[in-house]
């Protein structure tokens, strides 16, 4: 059953934390430091591609979008996209302070191909902030792997695209405090999502 929330109380999520990276010398171990002072470390194994599909979506919504705090000063050439602030991969084993997280598949087996996980640009009582703007475009629907998309506070605007519906492992979108509009997308009937996160919008349907 999914949750859509579109009113009421908000409901928190752990904090995301909006990151600048730093890689060293051997650029096998990402340190991230973080704007509350914490720090976050990520071992990327860059023997495993992107999937190009996956790239010309992350391409897309960055091309889209505008921003004034740097949070996407790192999406370019000369990373890895799971380098990319706000990426989430799907063999990616990322170290926060006393938390530990594999997004691994089941099993540990990693493929040979490197997959987008999510994105987390803005959840819980950590948004986004309104220096992005922009809208989110229909390429994000390449983003098959993709489970979760975190945007709440990012000041997005235009229509929900209909493709992020039919994402065969998409199960939580959180566009909370945007400025989207039009209906919302039909698919999400049919859909996977099981938590649907869109109040403070201008969306009807």
């Amino acid at each position: 059953m999914m949750r859509i929330r579109s009113g009421g109380l908000p409901v928190l999520f752990a904090a995301v934390v909006l990151c600048a990276a730093n890689v060293d010398a051997q650029g096998d171990n990402l340190t991230v430091w973080c704007d509350d002072g914490g720090s976050k470390s990520t071992y990327v194994d860059r023997g495993f591609p992107m999937d190009n599909n996956d790239v010309k979506a992350l391409e897309a919504f960055r091309d889209s979008v505008t921003e004034d705090f740097g949070l996407l000063s790192n999406w370019n050439n000369a990373s890895h996209p799971c380098e990319w602030c706000g990426v989430l991969c799907m063999c990616t084993v990322q170290l926060y302070p006393g938390f530990m997280h594999s997004s691994c598949p089941e099993g540990g087996r990693f493929p040979d191909v490197e997959r987008v996980f999510g994105i987390d640009l803005g959840s819980g009582a950590r948004p986004a902030g309104p220096g992005m703007k922009g809208t989110l475009p229909s390429e994000m629907g390449r983003l098959t792997e993709a489970r979760k998309f975190y945007f709440h506070g990012a000041d997005l605007s235009g229509t929900i695209p209909p493709e992020l519906g039919r994402l065969p492992n998409l199960i939580r979108l959180l566009l909370r405090s945007n400025a989207m509009t039009g209906t919302v997308p039909p698919e999400f009937g049919t859909s996977r999502l099981k938590d649907l996160f869109l109040d403070g919008n201008n969306l009807v349907g």
